[in-house]
């Protein structure tokens, strides 16, 4: 089935769902990827190291004003997990120093040597890494919405 959005006023959109067209708000659509992201479980390659990866470059690619939002956003634990992620990828380092004040940036270092002086679990990972998707997803949506 084809699926396409296109936009009829400022808040109105037209769903077109195969033969069938649907008219609804933007806050409509909004509700739409929530439940959407609530039912369907984000596919994920099956290890952490390639999510890991996958999610570094994810963040590598997003633009400033969205990586800011993220941080914003996202549990103060799956920051300090971001960051200590960081320490693996020179260029995930300095765009998140980019984005942080300094005072955030000594703090998150301090937590991450505090908690993290080991290896992060990976059931501590994976949930830290799945929120912070969910994050980006309701960004998205946001976006999308103009809201």
């Amino acid at each position: 089935m084809k699926i396409l959005i296109t936009t009829e006023s400022p808040d109105s959109y037209l769903l077109h769902l195969g033969e069938v067209d649907v008219s609804c708000r933007a806050e409509d659509l909004k509700d739409l990827m929530l439940e959407l992201m609530r039912v369907i479980p984000p596919s994920e390659p099956p290890d952490t190291e390639s999510r890991c990866q996958k999610f570094n470059q994810l963040v590598l690619q997003m633009d400033d004003v969205r990586l800011q939002a993220l941080l914003h956003r996202a549990d103060h634990d799956d920051v300090v997990i971001l960051s200590k992620l960081a320490e693996r990828d020179e260029l995930l380092m300095e765009r998140l120093n980019k984005n942080m004040t300094e005072k955030s940036r000594r703090l998150f270092e301090e937590d991450v040597a505090y908690k993290y002086h080991q290896d992060i679990p990976e059931s501590e990972l994976n949930a830290a890494l799945s929120r912070m998707r969910q994050i980006l997803a309701l960004l998205e949506a946001e976006a999308l919405s103009g809201t």
